[in-house]
C-alpha cells in the first residue's frame, strides 16, 4: 500500500468516526431531552396533585339527635350541622342526599339488623334541590323530623355526594379513565325509652348560616 492509498484510507476512516460521533451525540442529546421533558412533566403533575390535596373542601358532618314527644306520639328530631373546614369551596349534589333512620333489632344469634327504614323529613318548608355550595368556614344547619316511633334503639345515617364537577377536580383515575365520586357521610345512634322532651314548635325554626 502506497502512502497516498494509506492517506485516503485514514481520511475515510476518520470521516466515518466523525459521522458516528455526530450520530451518537445526536442520539444522546435526543435521549437526554426526552428524559428531561418526561421528568419535568412528572414533576409538574406531582406538584399539581400536591396542590389539589392541599387545597380542597372538607365537610365536617355533625348529627345531634333527640327524642321529642307530642301527645302520645314520639319522634326523633335531628339537628344536622355541615361545616366546610377546608380551604376551597365544596359543591354537594343535594338531589342525591340521604338522611334516614332504622330501628335496630337483634336476632337470637346476637347479630344486629336494621328494619323499618324511613327517610327523615326536612323541617325547611321550601326544601333544597340541586347543588349546595359551601364556602370555607361556612356552616349550614338543618332540622329533620321522623315519623312516629316506638321505644328502641335507632340508627341514623346521612350521606351526600359531591357534584360531578367537584369530584372531577378531586380525583381522576387516568388508568381507568373514570371519575370517582366523593361521599361525605356520618352516622349515630339514639335510644328511645321512657319520657321524651316535649315538642316545642320553635325548635323547628332552623336556617342556614350564610
Amino acid at each position: 500500500m502506497t502512502f497516498e492509498e494509506f492517506k485516503n484510507l485514514a481520511a475515510g476512516i476518520q470521516s466515518i468516526v466523525i459521522a458516528l460521533g455526530f450520530l451518537t451525540g445526536g442520539v444522546w442529546a435526543i435521549f437526554r431531552f426526552r428524559v428531561f421533558k418526561e421528568t419535568e412533566k412528572a414533576k409538574a403533575e406531582l406538584d399539581k396533585l400536591k396542590r389539589e390535596i392541599a387545597e380542597r373542601g372538607v365537610i365536617d358532618v355533625k348529627l345531634n339527635p333527640s327524642v321529642i314527644q307530642n301527645d302520645a306520639n314520639k319522634y326523633i328530631k335531628l339537628d344536622m350541622v355541615l361545616e366546610n373546614t377546608g380551604n376551597r369551596n365544596e359543591v354537594l349534589d343535594w338531589n342525591l342526599a340521604q338522611v334516614k333512620l332504622a330501628r335496630c333489632d337483634w336476632k337470637e344469634d346476637g347479630k344486629r339488623h336494621f328494619c323499618h327504614w324511613q327517610d327523615l323529613l326536612c323541617e325547611f318548608s321550601f326544601g333544597l334541590a340541586g347543588d349546595l355550595v359551601i364556602r370555607p368556614n361556612q356552616v349550614f344547619r338543618f332540622g329533620y323530623i321522623s315519623k312516629p316511633i316506638s321505644n328502641g334503639v335507632y340508627y341514623i345515617e346521612m350521606n351526600v355526594p359531591t357534584s360531578q364537577e367537584t369530584a372531577s377536580e378531586h380525583i381522576f383515575s387516568a388508568k381507568a379513565g373514570i371519575r370517582e365520586m366523593i361521599l361525605w357521610a356520618s352516622n349515630t345512634y339514639i335510644v328511645s325509652n321512657g319520657d321524651a322532651q316535649q315538642l316545642n314548635p320553635a325548635d323547628s325554626k332552623n336556617s342556614p348560616l350564610i
